[in-house]
């Protein structure tokens, strides 16, 4: 059996990389495919992707989040965000550019992706498993260590709150 999220950050902790390196192994291409989706670009995904990792390590060894798949998605959140700042701000600082050459992710949000970003990380991490990887309630559960009807109700409460910001945004459900 393979070991838990949390199991594997306690042997960070305790001095054996190993823990570290297989939790780098499981959500290296959930969080690449997160960051692409957020960034629209492969290059500034990977980069986010490093620096995700580089954050989740050096905190690593003194956290221990509950919810290691909302903790690393937090963090990619975050560096997702100051590329995007950084982004714009070198592109206030150049000459106007043509409009055919602006990333898709300069564009404004669509009310699905305001709406995604009004949940906690935890619950941004649940669906990107369940419906960015795919993962059958089952799987997460297994790769998060969280009891499977831990698993459900907690989608059942992201789904829920999902459709009320949709309808309050006035996109029907």
């Amino acid at each position: 059996m393979s070991r838990t999220d949390t199991a594997l950050l306690a042997l960070r902790r305790s001095g054996r990389p190993e823990g570290f390196s297989e939790i780098v192994r499981r959500y290296a291409d959930a969080l690449f495919r997160y960051c692409a989706r957020r960034l629209g670009d492969r290059q500034l995904a990977e980069d986010a992707v490093q620096e995700t990792f580089m954050r989740s390590w050096e905190g690593s060894a003194t956290v221990a989040p509950a919810d290691v798949a909302g903790w690393l998605f937090g963090i990619a959140r975050h560096t997702c965000q100051e590329t995007a700042r950084r982004r714009r701000r070198a592109a206030d600082g150049a000459a106007p550019l043509d409009e055919e050459l602006v990333p898709a992710a300069a564009e404004a949000p669509a009310p699905v992706e305001v709406a995604l970003d009004g949940l906690d990380d935890a619950e941004q991490a649940l669906l990107h498993m369940r419906h960015g990887e795919g993962l059958t309630c089952r799987e997460i559960a297994e790769k998060t260590g969280r009891p499977l009807g831990s698993v459900t109700s907690s989608l059942s409460r992201t789904y829920a709150k999902l459709r009320g910001r949709l309808t309050a945004a006035g996109r029907p459900e």
